[in-house]
């Protein structure tokens, strides 16, 4: 019997797999705490059902997606049964304007028309995926399919707000400058005054630097005022100093 703590850390998909939402392991695997050891999820789960796994076995996922855990979905090979599999696969071809079926395996229809991605996904919140070798940002790999080959410098922007859609029809193409723009939180880009009132709309009051490759606007007038501030404070020390010295 399964017990209420693990089942509550797994949703199923209508693919049928048990997809872990708990904590993952770096290579995307689940992670699992038992009596102060912590287990990779599906492996503790199968071992519970049908004993343990001879070290020089492995356990593949017949569904090709890592965080599931269902037992059903899991084949037990020898380290060399795997490699020869790898050997013998032959590589597929990507067909422009149709997403492979393990792609189409790894997401879900949400609100809005999402196409949520229910695999791994990185420390930012997208989606990854593995095609032929090279790793891919899901979302780009759908938008590569189904729409066409992006340039290198440009970003996905998700009008959906929503990291983990993988949906072409949410993506727009943008350069990282406009990218930066189109998030919630760029609200200084707008702004046409600082906080002490003066025209950020006026170029001879604004200064420009790009630490990092990003851009800043610097309020002339503040920048002067506070440069003024700080030679007065100087001169005072100086002055301090001087009368202390007399005595």
């Amino acid at each position: 019997m399964l017990s209420e703590r693990f089942t509550s850390k797994y949703t199923i998909t209508p693919h049928d797999c048990w997809l872990w939402t708990a904590g993952l392991t770096t290579k995307g695997f689940g992670k699992y705490s038992d009596k102060g050891k912590t287990h990779v999820a599906h492996k503790y789960l199968y071992e519970s059902l049908y004993g343990t796994v001879s070290p020089n076995l492995r356990l593949v996922h017949s569904c090709g997606n890592r965080s599931c855990v269902n037992p059903d979905h899991l084949v037990v090979k020898t380290a060399k049964e795997i490699a020869n599999t790898r050997k013998r696969r032959t590589r597929e071809e990507l067909v422009p304007g149709v997403l492979p079926e393990r792609f189409k395996n790894k997401f879900e229809i949400g609100k809005d028309g999402c196409w949520l991605w229910t695999a791994y996904t990185n420390h930012s919140g997208y989606g990854v995926f593995g095609w032929e070798g090279t790793t891919y940002m899901a979302h780009r790999f759908a938008y590569k399919v189904l729409e066409s080959e992006l340039d290198s410098g440009l970003h996905l922007h998700h009008t959906c707000h929503e990291r983990t859609c993988v949906n072409p029809d949410h993506l727009r193409p943008m350069t990282p400058t406009a990218h930066g723009r189109g998030h919630r939180w760029s609200g200084n880009f707008y702004k046409t005054e600082c906080l002490r009132g003066h025209s950020l709309l006026d170029e001879s009051n604004v200064a420009r630097s790009t630490p990092n490759g990003s851009i800043f606007r610097k309020c002339k007038a503040c920048a002067k005022y506070r440069y003024e501030w700080d030679k007065a404070i100087e001169i005072d020390k100086r002055r301090d100093l001087e009368v202390s010295q007399k005595f």
